[in-house]
């Protein structure tokens, strides 16, 4: 059997992209809360960035494939209309 062609599209990559932009907010949101906890230092504060901007990346790539997914809509929704 030959190697099966991953599809860009396919359900696994949105799932990926999905998992990462979990993984971001989830770690970003789980660090700052634990910072809120412990004494102030510049770790602390550093953490607090760091979580911030993880947070923020993961936002970001949230809206960057949500703007992916309703534009294909948007060409299925015209594919449809021609058909």
């Amino acid at each position: 059997m030959g190697k099966r062609k991953k599809l860009s599209g396919s359900a696994g990559s949105r799932r990926h992209k999905q998992s990462i932009v979990e993984f971001f907010t989830g770690a970003g949101t789980g660090i700052v809360v634990s910072c809120l906890f412990s004494p102030d230092s510049s770790i602390r504060t550093t953490a607090i960035i760091v979580g911030i901007i993880m947070i923020g990346i993961g936002w970001y790539k949230k809206s960057k494939n949500d703007k992916k997914i309703f534009q294909y809509m948007k060409e299925q929704n015209n594919f449809e209309k021609k058909h």
